[in-house]
């Protein structure tokens, strides 16, 4: 059973502002605050935040020169702190599938990779005390010169709120 995004993505998209700034730097990266989170964005990569129709918010990250985009949705927050088992529910994946807790930066959470309909696909699911955040990369190809950046873009992913 694939991850259902969007079902996943209105869950973590629950509340939540996010503003943006230009990425302008010419540093390799530069740490930027967009309302709930912080993270370094590499040089060259763009980004733009988008209020979906349901009025919440998204953050896409891009390079213009590649394909792919990475979409980080609002911190949300629960009662508690989400614990591992409530965190795997959250991914939506068949049980069968295994999963493997990972250290994210200061973060915590599940990784999964899968192709559906040609595209490829890398989900994280991340928490911070009582804070969730859904980061989804999706491009045409898996592209591993990019895996690198990617995922150091997710380490960097610090929540402010």
């Amino acid at each position: 059973m694939k991850p259902i995004l969007f079902v996943t993505l209105a869950l973590i998209l629950q509340c939540g502002y996010i503003q943006a700034e230009s990425n302008d730097s010419s540093e390799e990266s530069k740490t930027t605050s967009l309302g709930s989170f912080e993270i370094a964005i590499p040089k060259g990569w763009q980004y733009v935040t988008a209020t979906q129709p349901n009025q919440q918010v998204v953050t896409r990250i891009s390079h213009p020169d590649k394909d792919g985009v990475m979409q980080i949705g609002s911190v949300i927050s629960f009662p508690g702190k989400p614990t591992q088992n409530r965190m795997r529910l959250l991914t939506n994946l068949d049980s069968s599938v295994d999963l493997t807790w990972q250290k994210w930066g200061n973060l915590s959470g599940y990784q999964y990779d899968y192709t559906e309909a040609g595209k490829f696909y890398r989900q994280w699911w991340l928490t911070h005390h009582n804070k969730i955040m859904l980061v989804v990369y999706s491009s045409k190809l898996k592209d591993e010169s990019l895996r690198n950046v990617i995922d150091e873009m997710v380490r960097s992913l610090v929540i402010s709120v």
